[in-house]
């Protein structure tokens, strides 16, 4: 059985406002278990991917998004 997608994180960054770069982005798709049993090592994994984007000499913008489904 196919596991249903509960939550969504994704970190997007760029150099022009609103314009992601593939390069900088990456996502994390998570079923209600994943998110039951990893929630905290994923939210930190994604947080800390969003924190090594700070760097004004690469990129002008970094987002960090989440929708629960």
């Amino acid at each position: 059985m196919m596991k249903m997608a509960r939550v969504i994180l994704e970190v997007h960054a760029g150099v022009l406002p609103g314009v992601p770069m593939e390069e900088y982005g990456k996502r994390w798709v998570l079923s209600r278990e994943e998110w039951d049993a990893d929630a905290d090592l994923v939210i930190t994994e994604a947080l800390e991917y969003a924190k090594s984007l700070i760097d004004p000499a690469y990129v002008n913008w970094v987002r960090y998004e989440w929708i629960w489904l």
